[in-house]
């Protein structure tokens, strides 16, 4: 097993991005440097290369920003841990990006024992993942496949990282997509999308949780977030949805 994580830092001054990148490699060993880029649209074609599982950026960038970047990252590329890089005056925009499943955040000038700290429950949280992982590595595309989707199953509640998973069979996040999707149908991402819906969609019919409670139960936390994607797959919100089951109770 590949013991060290793929890093991204993106800042518009190449000089501080580079620091940055020296830090992180220096203070926690489990980190590697894969690339670094200077706007938003630069993150996106290298995270197509270069699999990242973090991504470090600066909240204001040309031609992309931090905040939009994050955003287009939560739907496409939901299991990239994000950390945020920003001035004292930015807090709002901060919080923003937090809305946006960042990580956590950093203020300018980094202060090595802030990095430090972010890098250590990083470490601890991506180890986690990859222990959730199963220990065997089943042989052919059918028991991968198999496999992968029985994981899905009894994790979805959890933020899963397929790069890592890839990772556990020694080929690239594009290949367990390409061979998942040949079996299934479906991207490995939009399969665990319409696992959780449709268990969002039996907790709203059988329970009285609440919509944001069922969100969190199927791997959401943030409502707005799953009110969004609940519209996407079944065209109607969660709280649509559940009315007429509701009226017929009465």
């Amino acid at each position: 097993m590949d013991e060290t994580f793929r890093v991204l830092v993106a800042d518009d001054e190449r000089l501080i991005a580079n620091n940055i990148a020296k830090n992180i490699e220096r203070i926690n060993p489990a980190f590697h440097i894969v690339g670094i880029a200077q706007d938003g649209a630069e993150v996106l074609e290298q995270v197509e290369r270069l699999l990242p599982h973090v991504i470090f950026s600066d909240i204001k960038m040309p031609v992309i920003d931090g905040l939009a970047l994050f955003a287009i990252l939560s739907e496409t590329r939901p299991e990239i841990k994000k950390i945020i890089i920003s001035g004292y005056s930015d807090f709002a925009l901060v919080r923003e990006a937090l809305q946006n499943k960042a990580f956590d955040y950093l203020l300018k000038p980094v202060n090595r024992d802030d990095l430090r700290n972010v890098l250590e429950r990083l470490a601890d949280q991506l180890y986690s993942e990859r222990m959730m992982l199963t220990p065997e590595k089943p042989e052919g595309a059918d028991k991968i496949v198999s496999t992968i989707q029985a994981f899905i199953k009894d994790n979805y509640a959890q933020t899963i990282d397929f790069s890592s998973i890839a990772n556990q069979y020694g080929f690239s996040g594009s290949y367990l997509t390409r061979i998942f999707h040949e079996k299934v149908g479906l991207t490995p991402q939009k399969f665990l999308i319409k696992y959780r819906i449709s268990c969002a969609k039996r907790l709203l019919t059988d329970t009285r949780l609440s919509v944001q409670e069922v969100g969190a139960r199927v791997g959401y936390p943030d409502p707005f977030h799953f009110s969004k994607v609940f519209k996407q797959n079944v065209n109607v919100s969660p709280a649509q949805f559940r009315k007429p089951s509701e009226e017929s109770a009465k």
